[in-house]
């Protein structure tokens, strides 16, 4: 389950990804994200700050040539 709080901590709502069929751990955690952040998007929502328990997840979004061969 992921969730999203406002600037309070205060939980706001929760969502699930039904259906996940993904390869690997790090692929539920980067779907996890997307859906949080397409979920905000859509809401006009601002200001977001993104909180995770996946180094891996993080070293993959700073990395600078993701994507690069």
């Amino acid at each position: 389950m992921n969730g999203l709080k406002d600037s309070l901590g205060n939980w706001v709502v929760g969502f699930q990804r039904k259906n996940v069929t993904a390869s690997s751990g790090i692929a539920v955690e980067c779907w996890a994200l997307r859906d949080g952040l397409q979920f905000a998007l859509e809401r006009n929502l601002q200001g977001i700050l993104v909180e995770t328990d996946s180094m891996t997840l993080v070293q993959l979004i700073n990395k600078k040539d993701v994507g690069k061969p």
